[in-house]
């Protein structure tokens, strides 16, 4: 198992065998419905993958909704109609669903033909998937062309901040930075030792490797 933890309590990644799991909330630190939001105002052809397996009608550009309270046990998949717009509540931020999200849940029953609750399950991950993987394509897309890559971390923060470096025209000032820096090879290394010591075997009197041995009397 591989973990890049960010503390104690989040990470970044982990991985189990070839399975990765990666927080996109660490990339774009908000949720899922405003990535699909912002940028469905770019266009619908920016989502290749949404509407290559989920068509283009305005049920697909938008987060589903799932009664994630409702759902305790494997029977409720078989279950062949949505439960009442109660059973979707909110418990995480203590919210009732909205009428009209619920009314776009019973359409995009509808429009998939949809026989059971496991129909319901799987299209909604199905669609939170193809979803975040059309904003990250463009979210990768975008970088590349506006950052050169090589130098992401840097550009980014001096475009974000506006900041414009100037060159150091202060002696003392250019002194000081060049007399701190620290550089050079890096490494860990054991000291070689070594003992000529009475008291193991092996002791010949007449090497000396040690100034301190104490020689027998």
């Amino acid at each position: 198992m591989v973990v890049t933890p960010l503390n104690s309590e989040k990470y970044v990644m982990f991985q189990v065998g070839k399975l990765r799991f990666l927080d996109s909330f660490q990339f774009m630190s908000t949720s899922l419905e405003n990535l699909v939001f912002l940028l469905i105002k770019s266009g619908r052809e920016k989502f290749i993958n949404t509407t290559k397996y989920l068509g283009n009608d305005d049920l697909i550009f938008a987060k589903g909704v799932y009664p994630y309270s409702y759902m305790t046990s494997r029977e409720k998949f078989d279950e062949t109609k949505l439960p009442p717009i109660e059973e979707f509540y909110d418990q995480l931020n203590d919210e009732p669903l909205k009428i009209g999200d619920y009314e776009r849940a019973q359409k995009t029953w509808a429009h998939f033909r949809m026989q059971t609750l496991q129909n319901y399950h799987d299209h909604y991950l199905l669609s939170d998937v193809i979803l975040l993987a059309d904003v990250f394509k463009n979210f990768r897309n975008t970088i590349m062309k506006e950052h050169n890559p090589h130098s992401l971390a840097w550009t980014s923060a001096l475009k974000f901040t506006g900041v414009e470096l100037a060159l150091i025209t202060d002696p003392d000032a250019y002194l000081m930075i060049e007399n701190n820096m620290r550089g050079g090879i890096a490494t860990i290394s054991h000291r070689h030792a070594a003992a000529n010591n009475l008291l193991v075997e092996g002791y010949e009197l007449t090497i000396l490797i040690n100034p301190l041995v104490i020689l027998p009397t």
